[in-house]
């Protein structure tokens, strides 16, 4: 509605030039603002302001020229106010135009280009297999779904994805735990079940691994596709990364661009070169790679992918990352200014008045399933 009375006054303008009622300006000076307002109409420009010295006219004679020349079916009435702002009033006309555009259009209403196709790769959620997600995934997870059918409605190419954290550490505290030796870190009935999944497997790793693939086949997969209508496009496993050898590749990329170095035995990144507070591990000195490593990896498998902008939802413990991953993607190569990060806070579980923080490792995890059912 504003492009609409924007060009009927740009064409009300021409008129009064050509009848030589005002002196030609630089209509690209013409801009219209909501009111805070209301009473002030539902737009209004100050054109008459802007112009008024080069016009050598006073304001409000310019916005009174304006006012007497401009009819509209969509505008019911146009007033001055102040030194010289021209304050328009939709009429009953135009919510009718637009609600019927709205009923004609169905979904495609409100879609534009505007993205041109971009390719955004937008990563969330991306929680540890290590347990069900519980209601702090929720906050991420419809935030940056969300967010997704934004940009889709805008005409840029989004891929969701998830990053499954299957190769680290964490999976090898999982099998501790499945397997509840001296070395377990999780607890809950969900780790008593898994427990008794196994199969007699007695290796950690593999121990692990089993419990990660139940534990995203059965607790996150349905959850986030079944309960909370989130769709991922892509769900990347970090083994595979590694299997596919993006983790190497990218060290030696940023190798060759000589950003690393050595010391003490360890291989670092000089990610202060790109703005961080500090250089990164990334093979430390025992010869195991760092999960800043995988980062690396990851960035170049989705640089490799052909994405043009990457969007990251975090938690707010995650804040202090910000600067190691935006340093390892500008250097292998990715323009820092194309990188997004969505902070979200953390969630306050409250019971009976009281504080409670959540813990996997303790068992006691709101799973994201039951605060749906809970509140329907």
């Amino acid at each position: 509605m504003k492009e609409k009375i924007e060009l009927q006054v740009k064409q009300v303008l021409d008129k009064l030039f050509e009848e030589g009622k005002l002196s030609r300006f630089d209509l690209g000076k013409l801009t219209f603002t909501r009111p805070i307002d209301e009473h002030f109409g539902d737009y209004t420009t100050n054109i008459a302001l802007l112009v008024s010295r080069e016009l050598g006219m006073n304001p409000r004679e310019i916005a009174e020229v304006i006012k007497n020349a401009f009819q509209s079916s969509i505008v019911e009435r146009v007033e001055i106010a102040g030194p010289g702002h021209i304050n328009f009033y939709l009429s009953d006309a135009a919510y009718t135009e637009t609600l019927e555009h709205i009923l004609k259009e169905g979904e495609r209403y409100g879609s534009s280009m505007q993205g041109d196709g971009e390719r955004v790769n937008n990563e969330f959620i991306s929680a540890n297999p290590t347990g069900p997600l519980h209601l702090g995934n929720g906050r991420g997870g419809f935030y940056a779904d969300t967010l997704s059918r934004v940009l889709k409605k805008a005409g840029y190419a989004v891929t969701n994805e998830y990053y499954i954290n299957d190769a680290g550490e964490q999976v090898m505290k999982l099998g501790h735990s499945v397997l509840q030796d001296s070395e377990a870190v999780y607890g809950g009935d969900y780790i008593e079940q898994l427990a008794g999944r196994l199969d007699g497997e007695t290796d950690v790793r593999l121990a692990g691994q089993k419990a990660a693939q139940i534990i995203l086949e059965e607790m996150i997969q349905p959850i986030t596709k079944d309960v909370m209508r989130v769709h991922f496009d892509v769900w990347t496993s970090e083994k595979q990364l590694v299997t596919d050898g993006y983790i190497d590749k990218a060290i030696d990329m940023l190798t060759e661009k000589k950003l690393t170095f050595e010391t003490e035995g360890a291989v670092w990144l000089r990610t202060t070169q790109f703005g961080d507070d500090k250089d990164r591990v990334l093979v430390k000195s025992d010869g195991s790679k760092t999960y800043f490593a995988s980062d690396c990896g990851y960035i170049l498998n989705k640089m490799e992918r052909g994405f043009t902008t990457l969007i990251e939802t975090w938690g707010a413990d995650h804040h202090g990352y910000i600067g190691r991953f935006r340093a390892a993607a500008e250097a292998l190569g990715f323009p820092k200014e194309k990188i997004h990060f969505a902070i979200v806070q953390l969630v306050r579980l409250m019971k009976d008045g009281q504080e409670v923080r959540m813990s996997k490792r303790a068992g006691n995890v709101v799973g994201i399933d039951e605060l749906i059912e809970t509140v329907g």
